[in-house]
């Protein structure tokens, strides 16, 4: 059995009716308390990322993205141009 600094073990850690256990679940993280019903705190990592590209897109606009996609096509073909030319296909 696992001890931590204080001499308790893990298992009398996670036995104690006062602390507060989280689990980690695929979709929400939980936090069940010795009074209540677990409850979700924070969001997916879905989530965030859907709460991200929002805000970019109200920040930036449309013509943020037809850059960067313009920019990212340019560089993708210099880089297949770079390739070719390396292996004497142009």
């Amino acid at each position: 059995m696992a001890r931590n600094t204080k001499g308790t073990s893990a298992m009398s850690m996670r036995k104690s009716k006062t602390a507060m256990s989280v689990s980690m679940t695929r979709s929400m993280r939980t936090v069940k308390s010795p009074s209540s019903q677990p409850r979700a705190i924070g969001m997916t990592i879905s989530e965030a990322g859907c709460k991200g590209g929002s805000n970019t897109a109200k920040r930036y606009g449309h013509e943020f993205y037809q850059e960067i996609g313009t920019k990212g096509g340019a560089r993708v073909r210099e880089l297949i141009n770079e390739g070719k030319k390396e292996r004497g296909e142009v």
